[in-house]
């Protein structure tokens, strides 16, 4: 595995630690897990980029790896009561619905890359996680789910970017065509 694709493995499950220091009221240890872990997310498409790492699954593994560290937290964050369910439920639900569009897409040898769009929710989303995380007062609390919501807002109006084109036929590899 590249170093690229093994630093998205690694944030994707630095969710589970985030998580779990969230609910035990460890927040200092939580947004510092956090902080390394979305910092990663730049650092591997930079790596993949300054060395010609990049692959096709690790352009499926990037944006899969960002929605499990957000989600993962998220559930934590709303566990403690420091965000609407509602608003979670549906930021997981859209991005559950991107995820499995990404990997019809990808098993058809489409390969969506991140766009200007999908790059701006994420970073909303990860500063909103940070200061809901850090600071769990009233302002920090509304700014973050205000973020959120912003986010949440941006991903409602890129979804249909994630559909096949009209007329399009997601036809998956065989077995035979699998390398």
């Amino acid at each position: 595995m590249s170093v690229p694709d093994t630093l998205a493995v690694l944030r994707a499950l630095a969710g589970v630690p985030i998580l779990i220091m969230v609910v035990s009221g460890h927040r200092d240890i939580a947004v510092a897990i956090f902080i390394v872990a979305a910092l990663s997310d730049g650092l591997d498409g930079w790596i993949a980029r300054r060395y010609a790492m990049t692959t096709d699954h690790g352009v499926l593994l990037d944006p899969l790896a960002d929605k499990t560290l957000v989600l993962l937290t998220l559930a934590g964050l709303s566990f403690v009561g420091a965000v609407p369910l509602v608003l979670v439920a549906a930021i997981t639900a859209r991005e559950l619905l991107v995820s499995g569009l990404r990997v019809l897409r990808y098993r058809a040898r489409e390969h969506l890359v991140a766009s200007p769009a999908a790059k701006l929710k994420t970073a909303l989303e990860m500063c909103a996680i940070v200061l809901l995380i850090v600071a769990p007062s009233l302002v920090a609390t509304s700014v973050g789910v205000a973020l959120l919501g912003g986010a949440l807002a941006i991903s409602l109006v890129t979804l249909p970017a994630y559909f096949p084109r009209r007329g399009a036929r997601l036809r998956p590899r065989s077995v035979t065509e699998r390398s």
